[in-house]
């Protein structure tokens, strides 16, 4: 393995899939570059930044979900209010009632996720007519 040098950066990722956790750590570097670090953009990361005396490249991932939920800001009361609602219905005695009207689940919103939100609204459309 080629030595890194002086000048390097890191960029740490993690994942899931099908309940199975992942994490990464990929070492980046070019003769000419300075270094960077690449990762989420928490506190934990921007502290190893600090400390390394290299900037911090933030997921875009998170900049974009922070974009998006500083856009649905002004629905949030009506976004929680569904939300509220599909965490009833995935409790069993109204789950099952559910089921009796449709196979569709009912979808909860992970906030750092905004396609959980653009899910569960989806979701409500769908199955609202079968929960009145």
């Amino acid at each position: 393995m080629k030595e890194l040098g002086t000048l390097y950066g890191l960029m740490f990722d993690g994942w899931s899939h099908a309940g199975v956790h992942y994490v990464t750590l990929f070492p980046v570097y070019e003769e000419d570059a300075s270094g960077f670090l690449v990762g989420d953009n928490c506190n934990t990361n921007l502290s190893i930044a600090r400390k390394m005396e290299i900037p911090l490249v933030g997921c875009a991932s998170h900049r974009f979900n922070f974009a998006v939920n500083k856009f649905l800001a002004p629905h949030e009361t009506l976004l929680s209010d569904v939300n509220e609602l599909m965490v009833e219905l995935h409790k069993e005695n109204n789950f099952e009632e559910l089921q009796k009207y449709t196979e569709l689940l009912p979808v909860n919103r992970n906030v750092t996720r905004w396609s959980s939100t653009f899910t569960m609204v989806q979701r409500y459309i769908r199955i609202g007519p079968e929960i009145k």
